[in-house]
């Protein structure tokens, strides 16, 4: 396993930032004065109710969608100023829904990650799918999968996007409820594979997630949106649980198991 280097070892050119961040969907204000930072070998999950931003916030990261006010930066420089076809060796999107009603198989799929080399490579195209436990559907043909396995496939294309990667940047995976459409068993395959990844690679991964606990047993960290801002960006073994229940209209309680060493979360009804 990728040893994570020690915070002060960071360069500016190795993490994604913003700095005095606004959202706005219409008129309506939906994060205000954020400033992020995001480092080489961690997972980090974006929390929240529904409407907080969450995936508003993950296509401003991205450079899908420009910021009310403030900015993005990656490696110290406006992704504004990034070009498209250097940017999509760096960044790698997987979005929450992926219509794509051509009959391609599986493989091609992964493959059309590969858009930006002069060929897709297979080796690449095969370790993906392994590790997306998606192999044995490489033949199919997509329109004719399930939702959940169209959303293994899609972590495959985003893996192989940045399989050529090799140079001395991070590359950066960016997840859009990624586990929505999975099994308990497919989501956590799916986030283990994603974590160590990420550790192996020293890549910048974040992902937009509804499940606290997955999101406490996989990523090194959360941001939680709530009203117009960042409530929490830290591991949550030390998250409130009054700030929880502020966000999310229920009662949580904390406990550990057995079978993790991060904190696990059961919420429960408002009485």
């Amino acid at each position: 396993m990728a040893v994570t280097p020690h915070p002060n070892q960071w360069s500016v050119r190795a993490m994604l930032t913003t700095t005095s961040l606004a959202l706005r969907i219409g008129q309506r204000d939906i994060l205000r004065d954020a400033s992020l930072t995001f480092r080489p070998g961690e997972m980090t999950a974006i929390l929240g109710p529904n409407g907080a931003g969450k995936s508003t916030l993950l296509a401003v990261l991205s450079g899908e969608k420009p910021p009310a006010s403030g900015q993005v930066l990656l490696d110290g420089q406006p992704l504004s100023h990034w070009r498209p076809a250097v940017l999509a060796r760096r960044r790698a999107v997987m979005l929450q829904h992926s219509p794509l009603g051509f009959a391609f198989t599986v493989e091609e799929v992964v493959g059309l990650g590969q858009s930006h080399l002069p060929h897709p490579r297979p080796a690449d195209i095969a370790r993906c799918l392994e590790q997306a436990d998606a192999a044995s559907l490489r033949g199919r043909l997509y329109p004719t999968l399930s939702g959940g396995e169209k959303q293994r496939v899609q972590f495959a294309r985003a893996l192989a996007q940045l399989a050529p990667h090799h140079g001395p940047e991070a590359p950066i995976l960016l997840l859009d409820e990624p586990t929505a459409s999975l099994d308990p068993g497919h989501q956590h395959l799916l986030l283990n594979a994603a974590r160590d990844w990420t550790r192996q690679h020293q890549a910048i991964t974040i992902a937009v997630l509804h499940d606290i606990n997955l999101a406490s047993w996989y990523c090194d960290r959360a941001i939680l949106l709530h009203q117009n801002g960042i409530a929490w960006q830290e591991s949550l073994d030390g998250i409130p649980m009054d700030l929880l229940q502020d966000a999310y209209g229920l009662f949580f309680h904390r406990f550990s198991s057995p079978h993790s060493a991060r904190s696990s979360f059961l919420p429960c009804p408002a009485a």
